[in-house]
């Protein structure tokens, strides 16, 4: 089954409600797409976070984090560029190395308006870019 270009864009149009939760609709796209075997976010590309941020480089949408200088736990405060309607997934390189997503520190707001711990391999981040700041949820699935 195709995804058409206009239930991507009426699935990222508003995919955060206003109580910081997922859309309902945007849920069942991104399930729709994994389970479909639709979406592919390409080669993880390691990125060690410097100074609470990441940059992202073009052309990739998946991102491996590692903290700055090997520390035990490292807060992500900012992820620097994107563009309105960018979607990114990133986890963490090391389980021994946490990463602590900020809320509303930098650029990013999270599911839930509280800081969000990437401390588990398993662990899968998602972003969505609005053009000016980065909304960030995630599936804690480690353990």
């Amino acid at each position: 089954m195709t995804i058409t270009i206009q239930a991507l864009t009426a699935a990222i149009k508003s995919p955060i409600q206003k109580n910081g939760q997922f859309s309902p609709e945007f849920v069942r796209f991104l399930s729709k797409l994994v389970n479909d075997r639709r979406l592919n976010a390409g080669p993880p590309q390691p990125i060690t976070l410097s100074a609470g941020a990441f940059n992202l480089i073009d052309g990739f949408s998946y991102y491996k984090l590692d903290t700055e200088g090997a520390a035990a736990s490292d807060d992500l405060e900012t992820i620097a560029g994107g563009n309105e309607g960018d979607i990114i997934f990133f986890d963490a390189a090391n389980s021994a190395h946490s990463i602590v997503i900020k809320d509303g520190v930098g650029n990013i707001y999270t599911d839930g308006s509280a800081d969000l711990t990437l401390d588990n391999t398993d662990d899968l981040a998602l972003g969505f870019c609005n053009g000016t700041i980065w909304k960030v949820a995630l599936w804690n699935i480690g353990a």
